[in-house]
C-alpha cells in the first residue's frame, strides 16, 4: 500500500496533487471516518469531476451528497430470532462475530445448550452492532454470557475496550455514540433526543407532532448520518432507531431536563391518534386504519405507560378503546402489553369514581383474558366490578361480566360462570349483547336459553340488514340447536345461513369460510351427507386462500360446537384432494410443523396409524425450541400422545400426554383435551401401570419426551 500525504501548497490544489501522483494510473483512494471532516466534501466532488482514473472508497456516517456518489448502507449484523436453537445459532452473523472474538480471548469458549439463550440475548440487545459485540466478547474470560447480559447498557463496563492503542472514540460504545452526537447541529441534537420516546418506529407526521414543526428535516438528516434507518410500511417510509442508540438518546434527553415535556407532547399526540383510529377500527368494515393501528400499537402502549407514569388522564378513553380493539383475540400481543395495563390499573385504583378509572378497569380485564391469565382476572374481579359499576354505564358493566364469564368457563368453574351470567342478564336488552349471551349459554350447556337468545337477535334484525349480524345470529342458533338435540331446527338455520352468505357476504374469504363451515354439521347429521361433503369441499377451498397449509384438515378439526368423527376423515380426504403431493412444497418451518400436527391428529382420530406416524415424524424431527415454547410443545406432545395411543405404545402415550397437560396448564381448553385423551388411554391400561406412566412425566423435559417418542415409534 502506498500513502500519499497531501500538504497545503498554494501553487497546487489537492486535486492537482492527486492527479500528478496518479500519473494516468488507475488508483483507489480510501478515506475512512469522513464524517468528522464532512466540510471537505467539495474537495471530493472536485476529485471525482477532474481527476481521471481516481476511484474513492469513503466510509462515513453521513452522506456526502456529491455528484457521482453511490451509497452502500452497512446495516447491523443479522441477530437471532426466537425460538433459539443452540446448534444452529452460530449461523447468524452477529453470533458468529461474537463467537470469533470470544474464542480469540478464550479459545475454549463454545456455544452450548446452557449458554445459547444468553449469547442470543447479547446479540439482540446490542442490535448486531459489530463494535458493541467485539467490546462485549472481550470480557468472556471474566464473565459468563449470562453475567454479560446482566450488565448490558451503553455505559456498561462490558462495553469498554480492553485493547491498547484503540482510538478514544472507539474505547467504549458510549464514546462512539458521544462522538457522533457531538457532530450534530443544534436542531438535530434536540430532535435526536426527543425521538427516543418512540417505540416501534414513527412516521414523519408523528415526529412533527411530538418534536415540533420542521422536525422532518432533522429526521432526514439523522437518517443520512446513520442514526436512523427506514423500512417501507403501509406504502410509506417509517423511521426507526436501534435500541442501543435509543437508550443513548434517552439518557441525553434526561440530561437536558426535557424528558417530562417530551413525554407530555407524546401523550397528547398519541391519545388523539388512538381516538382517531378507534372509530374506523371498530366499524363493521375495518379499513386501512386498522393496519395503521397495528403498526402504532407499540406507541399506543407507550402512551398508556406515560399516562400512568405522569398521571395524565386526558384522552384515556379513546386510547384504551383503540388498544382493546387492536389486541382482541391476540394472546401474544396481550401478554406483551399486560405489564403496562396492570401499571395503569394500579394508578387508576388510587382515583376511584373517575371516568378514566372505568376505562382502565375494563382494559386490564380484557388484557388478562386475552393473555390466558384467567385466574388473575378472576382474582381482581371484585375490584374491577366495583370500579365499573360506579360508572353506571350498562354496556360497560355488561361487557365486564361477559369477560368474567369466559374467564370462569376457561378455568372450568361453571358455578362461578353461572353466577356471573345471572348478574349479566340484568344488563342485556340490546340484540348484540344477546348474541354474546347465546354463546355463553351454549358453553354452559343452557341450550334452551341460548336458542331463545339467538331467536331474539334474529327477530330484531331486519331481513335486509347487515349480513354479518344475521350470519352471526344464525351460527349461534345452529350451535345451540345442535347441542340441544334440535337437529332439524339447526338444519333450517343452516339453509338460511347459506342463503345469507350467498347474498351478502361474498368477497370476504374468511367470513365465507365460517358461514359455509357452520352449515356442514346440520346437513351431515340430518342424513344429507352428499350436501355436507360438497359444503366441506367449498369451505376447504375458501380456507386455502388464508390458511393453505391446513385448509381442509383445519375445516374438519375446528368444527364448533360438534366434533363429528366422519368429518375428520373427510378433512384428510379433502387435504389430499387439494394437495395430491402432501405436504405442499411451499410449507416450511413452523407452517410445516403445524400442518404435521393437524394432519397427524386427524389421522390418529380416524385410526390411520401408519399415516399418523409419518405425519408426526415431521413434527418430532422439527428444528425448534422444544423446552422453551411451552404452548407449541404442549400441543405437539398431545398430538404425539394420540399417535402413540393408536400405535399401541400406551405407556409412552400416557407419559407424553401427561407432560403436555402440564405444559398447557395456562390454556384450560387445550389442557382439557389432554385430560380427555388421558381418560381414553387409561381405559386400556392397568391402573398401576397408568399411574406409573403419568408419574414418569414429572421429571421429563419436552425434548426428552420427544426422544423417547421417537424411539417408541421407530422414527
Amino acid at each position: 500500500m502506498q500513502v500519499l500525504k497531501i500538504e497545503p501548497a498554494p501553487e497546487k490544489s489537492a486535486v492537482e496533487q492527486i492527479a500528478q501522483y496518479a500519473g494516468g494510473r488507475q488508483l483507489l483512494v480510501v478515506l475512512d471516518n469522513f464524517e468528522h471532516v464532512i466540510a471537505a466534501a467539495d474537495t471530493v466532488a472536485d476529485i471525482v469531476q477532474h481527476a481521471d482514473g481516481i476511484n474513492l472508497l469513503i466510509t462515513s456516517r453521513e452522506i456526502l451528497r456529491v455528484a457521482g456518489e453511490h451509497i452502500y448502507k452497512v446495516m447491523p449484523l443479522v441477530v437471532p430470532e426466537p425460538p433459539i436453537n443452540w446448534q444452529t445459532l452460530s449461523q447468524y452473523d452477529s453470533v458468529h462475530l461474537f463467537l470469533d472474538r470470544a474464542q480469540a480471548i478464550a479459545g475454549e469458549f463454545e456455544i452450548t445448550l446452557d449458554n445459547a439463550a444468553a449469547v442470543a440475548e447479547i446479540c439482540m440487545r446490542l442490535d448486531g452492532i459489530p463494535l458493541a459485540l467485539e467490546l462485549a466478547a472481550a470480557w468472556i474470560r471474566d464473565f459468563t454470557p449470562e453475567q454479560i447480559v446482566e450488565q448490558l447498557g451503553p455505559q456498561s463496563r462490558v462495553l469498554t475496550s480492553r485493547v491498547r492503542g484503540v482510538a478514544d472514540r472507539q474505547r467504549t460504545l458510549q464514546d462512539t455514540l458521544e462522538w457522533s452526537y457531538r457532530l450534530l447541529e443544534e436542531d438535530e441534537e434536540r430532535v435526536f433526543r426527543m425521538l427516543s420516546v418512540f417505540q416501534g418506529g414513527f412516521f414523519p407526521d408523528a415526529a412533527e407532532g411530538v418534536c415540533g414543526a420542521g422536525a422532518t428535516d432533522s429526521v432526514i438528516s439523522l437518517h443520512d448520518k446513520s442514526l436512523l434507518y427506514t423500512r417501507e410500511v403501509l406504502g410509506r417510509r417509517r423511521y426507526y432507531m436501534l435500541e442501543t442508540i435509543k437508550q443513548f438518546a434517552a439518557d441525553r434527553l434526561q440530561d437536558a431536563g426535557e424528558e417530562q415535556d417530551v413525554r407530555a407532547a407524546f401523550h397528547t399526540y398519541f391519545t388523539a391518534a388512538g381516538a382517531a383510529l378507534f372509530e374506523p377500527i371498530a366499524g363493521p368494515e375495518p379499513g386501512p386504519s386498522f393496519s395503521e393501528g397495528e403498526t402504532e400499537l407499540p406507541n399506543l402502549s407507550q402512551c398508556l405507560h406515560y399516562a400512568a407514569l405522569e398521571h395524565r388522564p386526558e384522552g384515556i378513553e379513546g386510547l384504551t378503546k383503540a388498544l382493546n380493539t387492536l389486541v382482541n383475540g391476540r394472546p401474544a400481543i396481550a401478554r406483551s402489553l399486560l405489564p403496562v395495563a396492570e401499571e395503569a390499573w394500579g394508578w387508576a385504583q388510587q382515583h376511584p369514581g373517575q371516568p378514566w378509572t372505568y376505562c382502565l378497569a375494563h382494559t386490564v380485564l380484557v388484557q388478562l383474558h386475552t393473555a390466558y391469565e384467567f385466574q388473575r382476572a378472576l382474582d381482581i374481579a371484585d375490584d374491577v366490578l366495583a370500579a365499573i359499576k360506579a360508572s353506571q354505564d350498562e354496556s360497560r358493566i355488561w361487557r365486564c361480566f361477559v369477560v368474567l364469564c369466559h374467564c370462569a368457563l376457561d378455568t372450568r368453574d361453571s358455578d362461578l360462570a353461572r353466577r356471573w351470567v345471572d348478574e349479566a342478564e340484568q344488563y342485556m336488552p340490546a340484540p348484540e349483547r344477546c348474541l354474546e349471551m347465546a354463546l355463553i349459554y351454549t358453553l354452559l350447556g343452557m341450550h334452551d336459553r341460548a336458542i331463545e337468545c339467538a331467536r331474539y337477535v334474529l327477530a330484531q334484525l331486519p331481513q335486509d340488514g347487515p349480513g354479518r349480524n344475521r350470519s352471526a345470529g344464525l351460527s349461534r342458533l345452529i350451535a345451540a340447536a345442535l347441542l340441544g338435540g334440535r337437529i332439524e331446527e339447526a338444519y333450517r338455520a343452516s339453509v338460511e345461513l347459506i342463503a345469507v352468505g350467498e347474498s351478502a357476504l361474498r368477497g370476504d374469504p374468511m367470513v365465507e369460510f365460517y358461514t359455509t363451515r357452520d352449515a356442514i354439521a346440520p346437513h351431515a347429521l340430518t342424513g344429507r351427507v352428499a350436501e355436507a361433503i360438497q359444503l366441506a369441499r367449498e369451505a376447504a377451498r375458501m380456507a386455502s386462500s388464508f390458511a393453505p397449509e391446513t385448509a381442509a384438515i383445519k375445516l374438519a378439526g375446528t368444527l364448533q360446537p360438534i366434533n363429528y368423527a366422519q368429518l375428520w376423515a373427510l378433512g384428510v380426504e379433502l387435504a389430499d384432494d387439494l394437495y395430491p403431493d402432501w405436504p405442499p412444497p411451499e410449507l416450511t418451518g413452523d407452517r410445516l410443523v403445524w400442518a404435521g400436527i393437524t394432519m397427524g391428529e386427524a389421522c390418529a382420530r380416524t385410526g390411520r396409524a401408519d399415516r399418523a406416524v409419518s405425519e408426526i415424524e415431521r413434527v418430532l424431527n422439527a428444528d425448534w425450541d422444544w423446552d422453551g415454547d411451552e404452548r407449541s410443545s404442549g400441543r405437539a406432545l398431545k398430538c404425539t400422545g394420540e399417535v402413540l395411543r393408536v400405535t399401541g405404545n400406551l405407556a409412552e402415550a400416557a407419559s407424553v400426554t401427561e407432560l403436555a397437560a402440564r405444559l398447557l396448564d395456562n390454556h384450560p381448553f387445550l389442557k382439557g383435551t389432554c385430560e380427555d385423551l388421558l381418560d381414553l388411554i387409561g381405559e386400556d391400561m392397568e391402573p398401576e401401570e397408568f399411574e406409573a406412566a403419568r408419574q414418569a412425566a414429572a421429571d421429563l423435559k419436552p425434548s426428552e419426551a420427544i426422544e423417547r417418542a421417537r424411539e417408541a415409534l421407530g422414527v
